[in-house]
């Protein structure tokens, strides 16, 4: 069983704390850096702007959602091994004639 732990990381100067799995320590702060990163990008892009914390993150959100989104459609795991089954017949049908 994994061993717990307390980790504190910062997303837009506020301190989160999250208990999880020493194995995932790195992912989470990795995760937590970009966000922190893509929040600052945002804030700094509309600085000139009234935009609040709020519809910043909501904004990061929405960035994070579309990408996880595109990746899903891209690595369609059944659209992989379809182009491998017809790679696959090619094949077979070389090495047949």
């Amino acid at each position: 069983m994994d061993e717990k732990m307390l980790v504190t990381f910062y997303i837009a100067g506020k301190p989160f704390k999250l208990n999880i799995n020493r194995a995932d320590e790195e992912f989470i702060r990795k995760a937590a850096k970009q966000v922190d990163q893509r929040f600052a990008k945002y804030k700094e892009r509309f600085d000139d702007q009234t935009i609040d914390d709020t519809m910043t993150m909501s904004m990061v959100a929405f960035h994070f959602a579309y990408e996880c989104l595109t990746l899903k459609k891209d690595n369609n795991v059944e659209q992989i091994f379809d182009k491998l089954e017809n790679i696959s017949a090619d094949i077979d049908s070389f090495f047949i004639e």
